[in-house]
């Protein structure tokens, strides 16, 4: 038996763990545009702009499908799926980014910092930045449920 989790709470626990895999995917972009040498406003832009959409197309993937978010909460495979599928996103922006135009001329060199998206060693480390995170998240979030004997919030005395 399927339990239907409302629309509110596919888009509230969407857009939790997805910002959460997007700020470890802007972690990565930033410190790899800062280490590559004195960068400007568009370039971090741009390298913003891959993982910015991805987290836009997660939320709109977790809203659709309502079988991607069913538990109505972090469990289990979730904190190893959901990174998956943030990673096959981004790669998925990347190509769509640096697939501009015609297909013999090349990419404008202002898009350049999006190419780190398309390297498997920044996608690797993404994929494993977020499962560490949301398995983070879920451990916390076990210990705090572990500690209070009904499961409530505890209360302010």
């Amino acid at each position: 038996m399927r339990v239907k989790v409302p629309f509110s709470t596919r888009l509230t626990l969407g857009l939790e763990l997805s910002f959460t895999l997007f700020l470890c995917s802007a972690a990565i972009a930033l410190v790899h545009t800062w280490k590559s040498g004195p960068g400007n406003l568009l370039s971090y832009s741009v390298v913003l702009s891959v993982p910015a959409f991805a987290w836009v197309g997660l939320v709109v993937l977790g809203c659709s499908v309502p079988q991607l978010l069913s538990p109505g909460r972090l469990a289990f495979p979730l904190n190893l799926t959901l990174p998956a599928i943030y990673t096959a996103l981004l790669l998925m922006v990347h190509a769509l980014v640096m697939r501009t135009g015609n297909s013999i001329i090349a990419p404008s060199d202002r898009l350049l910092p999006a190419v780190m998206w398309g390297q498997p060693i920044f996608l690797a480390m993404s994929l494993l930045l977020g499962a560490l995170a949301l398995s983070a998240i879920l451990a916390v979030a076990r210990a705090a449920k572990r500690d209070e004997p009904d499961g409530s919030a505890p209360e302010d005395k």
